[in-house]
């Protein structure tokens, strides 16, 4: 089944709810359809100072994840009850008695589901309208069905850090291309350790450091469960790896300078060395989450630890900074996304940063 094809919204109360849906049987069932509550202003192309019209409406996806990226929706229709058309539609003034409507994906007529709407801040769109204008929409509110699962990946970055010394094979070069493909394989690594299968703890070098990445995973979902996703922990790994790698580099000293020595006859220079200091976190985990959308308690299920560790090192130190600054490279990767994507969805969906105390 999914939503009543005269959509009646009832957005007086919080949390908001489409009231009295009409419940029919299809075969087709959409469990992440969505409809978003639109105010749209127009503009004529080459005159983009101010609107000269408004189309605030109901656009329909069949999924949600359709309206990402400046989605173009399965179907719209314009809101009942619309109020003073000088204004935007204002959303949440219906009432039983005169509630907001709008008949959507007419094409597909025979439907019903009950739906709960939530704020939604993040939602833009810019389409053509014909071939002189154009509009830009925002969505205030988005519903999806009141019975739905939603994922979100978190990242905790602790505290405590680890300072790998990486060599160098270019003269004080902050851009030595040896160790930024080094630093940016680091945790490609945890690849390695699912395809060999390996066990809680195994280690694999950053670089030719004495530094290593050690990995814990744990799979709950098995396959054939209805969220389980073959690929997530490769997932994960792509993830820390593209997002860490600019931000260790940041950090990045050179220290203890020098050159390999020359052999007696030759004519050669020698190589030019140098020691890259780069600061690891020293402990990351990454926990893939499931929840009602309704209700947000939230619930672990699969998981990954990396740790940085040396044996021989003498400890490790604390730098909130560079935590907070890791913190906030996860929370911009988070914006990307919403909390809307479903968990029967392939990826991550929305991802979030924290910090954490650590330990050395």
């Amino acid at each position: 089944m999914y939503i009543t094809d005269l959509l009646t919204l009832l957005l007086a109360a919080t949390p908001l709810v489409l009231a009295n849906p009409i419940v029919q049987q299809r075969d087709e069932d959409r469990p992440n359809e969505a409809v978003f509550l639109v105010h749209c202003d127009v503009y004529q192309k080459g005159q983009d100072q101010s609107p000269n019209g408004r189309r605030d409406k109901l656009w329909y996806y069949k999924d949600y994840k359709d309206s990402q990226n400046n989605g173009v929706q399965t179907d719209e229709d314009f809101a009942s009850n619309s109020g003073d058309k000088s204004k935007h539609v204002e959303w949440a003034s219906g009432t039983m008695d005169n509630p907001i409507k709008g008949i959507v994906d007419k094409r597909n007529s025979r439907c019903g589901a009950e739906m709960r709407c939530y704020d939604n801040a993040k939602s833009s769109w810019k389409q053509d309208f014909g071939a002189k204008m154009y509009q830009i929409c925002s969505a205030k509110y988005y519903c999806t069905r009141k019975e739905r699962k939603i994922r979100r990946t978190q990242v905790t970055i602790y505290s405590t850090i680890e300072t790998v010394q990486i060599t160098g094979h270019q003269y004080s070069d902050m851009n030595d291309i040896k160790v930024q493909a080094d630093v940016r394989e680091a945790y490609a690594s945890l690849k390695q350790h699912m395809k060999a299968n390996a066990a809680d703890g195994a280690g694999y070098k950053i670089g030719d450091s004495n530094w290593e990445i050690q990995y814990t995973v744990n799979r709950p979902e098995k396959k054939g469960d209805p969220y389980f996703e073959e690929d997530k922990i490769n997932q994960i790994s792509d993830m820390l790896a593209k997002q860490m790698y600019p931000e260790l580099m940041k950090n990045d000293k050179i220290t203890g300078i020098s050159k390999t020595p020359v052999k007696p006859g030759s004519s050669g220079k020698g190589v030019a060395l140098a020691t890259h200091n780069i600061p690891f976190p020293k402990e990351i985990k990454v926990v893939v989450q499931i929840a009602d959308q309704a209700v947000l308690s939230w619930d672990d299920r699969d998981s990954v630890v990396a740790k940085v560790v040396n044996k021989n090192a003498k400890g490790c130190s604390t730098d909130k900074a560079s935590s907070l600054a890791l913190k906030a490279v996860f929370s911009a990767v988070s914006a990307v996304a919403t909390g809307g994507y479903s968990a029967l969805a392939t990826g991550l969906g929305a991802v979030a940063g924290e910090v954490d105390a650590g330990f050395c």
